[in-house]
């Protein structure tokens, strides 16, 4: 299956769309993607996986890792849209962070490694997607 990923940058915020299947076709793509954000000064990242079909552990480890990297240097990791399928894999993998929209702040060095990654940060409700 075809994926895309796709990143949109107005100051101060970086937004990634992606739709399809992430595996191990893509993760390439994905993990490129994702190190670049740490090129762009933004202070809010925005993930969008509303439209992915699909997920393998290592992209799921490879999107948990961005969000901590987001997180540790003081910014904003939002997941602004978790297709049900990506939910459920993440859940059941470990991934809470990444099972339902929601933000994560900045993350404590301390708290990250205590939890191996997986459960670090404040999830909120986006109210946006609620609604």
């Amino acid at each position: 299956m075809h994926t895309t990923i796709s990143v949109a940058y107005a100051p101060p915020i970086a937004t990634v769309t992606i739709a399809g299947e992430l595996d191990p076709v893509s993760r390439g793509r994905l993990a490129w993607r994702l190190i670049d954000l740490n090129s762009l000064d933004c202070t809010t990242v925005r993930l969008d996986l509303g439209a992915v079909t699909h997920i393998d552990a290592a992209c799921l480890r490879l999107i948990d890792d961005a969000r901590r990297r987001v997180a540790g240097r003081g910014a904003m990791f939002e997941l602004t849209a978790v297709s049900s399928y990506v939910g459920l894999v993440a859940t059941l993998a470990g991934f809470h962070a990444l099972s339902a929209p929601g933000r994560t702040g900045p993350v404590s060095k301390a708290a990250d490694a205590c939890s191996g990654g997986r459960m670090s940060g404040t999830a909120v409700p986006d109210q946006a997607a609620a609604s």
